[in-house]
């Protein structure tokens, strides 16, 4: 018996020892939700040339799409299968903003739940056949993903930045070499970083995250610093990523404050509450989009300096989402993604894309409104499409806006010239690639547009064509004017798609005929007018007032005569009393007062 005993507590010990140096492995392969596009970093990459999705996250797959503003874009979807068996999560891509450097070159990461092990790939995709090269492959680190880290390519495509909360990891994608996974040069060192966003030019760029001060027991902020990697071309390690600039936001209500992340936030599951976004456009604009705090900020800068300039409050209700998603569709036009959601997170109510023109004398502001926004009234979401948008690019290359939807679909407004529109209510797509393209219509009979839809405008749509003008949408008529209808001979009425002969309308009067006001205004003459004013005709005659007093003095005038008759003639003496008592006992004057007084005088 004590055997058995003594074998069952060894079996117990073992089983805890396993369970304990398998517990990280069995937290991160269940906390990996592979349905869940939102989660980890971005799922969806552009430039002006290509367009790149995660289609599915545990069976590494991707949508792509090359010279998508093309008429004929090239469509693709690919599959990596690791060789050595590896059961991969890819978390996050990004590609150069520069297309024509970048050729199709892109980096992802992934995470390999059975080796606990996480992954930098480089890698392209050939159009021509559709298929993937992995370029290059590398083990950043064999420890626990982070819950929180950013992934960025430069502009040109050259260089990737790989940042966790502690550690930093870069690679030239031209080389190929790279630096260790080593501990981010950051002051003051006890900076504790939770990095949610990161946008490079060429050598620089701007990163995002929360930061808390490890001695400080305030929570953690929205902070953006300027990251400066110009030493890191001529060698790679963690000191030539310099922050040479940094900015602080400061909280402006208390509920703003409840919705920072907690000061165990690198140790829980990623949420999507704390996401950023940020752009850098051409010009040194920079747009940090905070959406815990229903706020977009904006800033000038450069490789060595960062200066705020203004920033927007969607709402003074509280609320949460707008900021989800920032971008440049130009210099001067500002497009964001808004999520409204409830403070506690939890409902989902709309999503919007709103455009903004920014300039030197009108900055993003709570004085200014949105120019456009998307969905409206005339271009609808598409139908294929999941209501709830969780990611969004504006391209300034190619003036388009890109946005997936919260199952992992895609979709890509266009810009479109005179006579033409984005017809969002569709999607153009190949296959099983989950990008579409919203496509460009001709705008329909009675409707034109006379202008480009691009920038601040890429909503412009079709407007009807004014009276004395009509356009007719055929292979033809390539005009982008309406066409103006001759008066004397043509008829057009608002949004007519053809002018009509004046000979084809009738005349028809809608003109009612009243009668002429009276001379006298004065109720009683009004009266004293219609009591004494007759109209023989047939209808009117019985409605006349004197026609029926003619009517009750004739019957008095029947009776008094018959009466007179009677008392003239003795022999009727009893009937003409008769009639005379029913006529004492009638008060038509009185209300019946005679009669009822004599009763009393009965009783």
């Amino acid at each position: 018996m004590e055997c058995v005993i003594k074998m069952t507590k060894q079996i117990i010990f073992y089983l805890i020892l396993f369970i304990f140096f398998h517990f990280p492995l069995f937290i991160n392969s269940s906390d990996f939700d592979s349905n869940d596009y939102q989660a980890y970093g971005p799922t969806l990459a552009a430039n002006d040339q290509f367009i790149l999705a995660i289609q599915n996250r545990t069976g590494i797959s991707f949508s792509a799409v090359l010279n998508y503003a093309a008429t004929s874009p090239s469509y693709c979807s690919v599959t990596y299968v690791p060789a050595n068996g590896a059961e991969l999560f890819v978390t996050m891509i990004a590609v150069g903003r520069n297309g024509l450097t970048s050729n199709n070159k892109f980096a992802f990461i992934a995470y390999s739940s059975n080796t606990v092990q996480t992954y930098l790939y480089i890698a392209s995709i050939d159009f021509s056949p559709c298929q993937l090269t992995i370029i290059n492959g590398a083990i950043i680190f064999n420890t626990t993903y982070p819950n929180y880290s950013v992934l960025g390519v430069n502009s040109d495509g050259t260089m990737a930045i790989y940042l966790s909360n502690e550690n930093i990891y870069i690679q030239n994608l031209n080389s190929y070499m790279a630096s260790n996974w080593s501990s981010i040069q950051i002051n003051p060192s006890s900076t504790i970083l939770v990095p949610v966003a990161i946008d490079l030019e060429n050598n620089w760029g701007v990163l995002a995250v929360y930061t808390q001060q490890s001695s400080s027991s305030s929570g953690f902020i929205p902070t953006l610093y300027v990251i400066n990697f110009v030493n890191c071309f001529t060698y790679l390690n963690s000191s030539c990523v310099t922050f040479p600039e940094v900015w602080q936001m400061s909280y402006s209500a208390y509920w703003q404050y409840q919705q920072a992340p907690p000061n165990n936030v690198v140790n829980i599951n990623y949420n999507s509450l704390y996401d950023m976004s940020v752009s850098i456009n051409n010009n040194n604009g920079v747009l940090l989009g905070v959406q815990s705090v229903n706020t977009v900020f904006s800033f000038t800068a450069t490789s060595t300096s960062l200066n705020y300039i203004s920033s927007r409050f969607r709402s003074t209700i509280p609320s949460i989402g707008f900021g989800k998603g920032v971008g440049w569709l130009d210099n001067k036009t500002a497009a964001i993604l808004l999520n409204n959601f409830t403070i506690d997170y939890i409902q989902w109510r709309s999503s919007n894309i709103e455009l903004y023109p920014i300039t030197s004398s009108n900055s993003l502001s709570n004085t200014i409104s949105a120019y456009a926004s998307f969905p409206n009234s005339r271009q609808q979401l598409w139908s294929g499409l999941n209501s709830q948008l969780i990611n969004m690019l504006a391209i300034p290359g190619s003036g388009s806006l890109i946005y997936m939807d919260y199952n992992g679909n895609v979709q890509v407004i266009l810009p479109s010239g005179p006579g033409y529109y984005a017809y969002t209510s569709n999607g153009i797509g190949e296959g099983n690639d989950t990008i579409y393209i919203a496509p460009t219509l001709q705008c329909s009979s009675g409707t034109i547009k006379n202008l480009s839809a691009s920038g601040k405008d890429l909503f412009r749509y079709c407007l009807l064509c004014p009276e004395g003008s009509f356009y007719s949408a055929n292979g033809s008529n390539k005009t982008n004017q309406c066409t103006t209808c001759n008066p004397a001979t043509q008829f057009c009425s608002w949004g007519a798609v053809a002018a009509l002969p004046i000979s084809v309308l009738d005349t028809i009067s809608q003109a009612q005929v009243y009668p002429e006001t009276p001379e006298n205004d004065q109720f009683e003459d009004i009266l004293l007018i219609n009591m004494f004013s007759v109209d023989f005709s047939t209808n009117c005659l019985t409605k006349q007032p004197l026609f029926f007093a003619i009517i009750i003095i004739g019957i008095g005038a029947i009776l008094l005569l018959l009466m007179g008759i009677l008392k003239l003639t003795r022999k009727c003496k009893k009937q003409r009393r008769m009639i005379k008592s029913i006529f004492k006992q009638t008060d038509l004057i009185g209300e019946g007062e005679v009669r009822i007084k004599n009763k009393q005088t009965n009783i």
